[in-house]
């Protein structure tokens, strides 16, 4: 049977291990647009999660996690009026698409 490896130790605030410790070089960036940032919760696991640095960074912001087995988050967030999604992949979305639908 494998060996189990304990954990690294992770940053309380940017969530990375404590060696990549962003927190000092984060710069706060004001935005008029209000950004929420969705984010699965596996991701926030990973070496490479940048969503919670993203979140520190922009002051007008909020990281939302999804997928949790409690089923709780703010999802609700996302169907307010003018909200888009935005992800990096395809397809686009025209601009005169209809709004995003709930996510279940």
């Amino acid at each position: 049977m494998p060996l189990r490896v304990a954990p690294r130790p992770r940053c309380s605030r940017c969530n990375l291990p404590l060696h990549f410790c962003l927190c000092d070089a984060i710069p706060q960036v004001q935005a008029r647009t209000r950004v929420l940032l969705l984010q699965h919760v596996m991701e926030g696991a990973k070496k490479s999660s940048t969503g919670r640095v993203a979140a520190l960074a922009l002051v007008n912001s909020k990281l939302i996690i999804h997928g949790s087995p409690s089923g709780t988050s703010d999802l609700e967030l996302l169907s307010e009026p003018g909200t888009w999604l935005l992800y990096p992949d395809r397809p686009v979305t025209p601009p005169d698409a209809p709004p995003p639908q709930r996510l279940k």
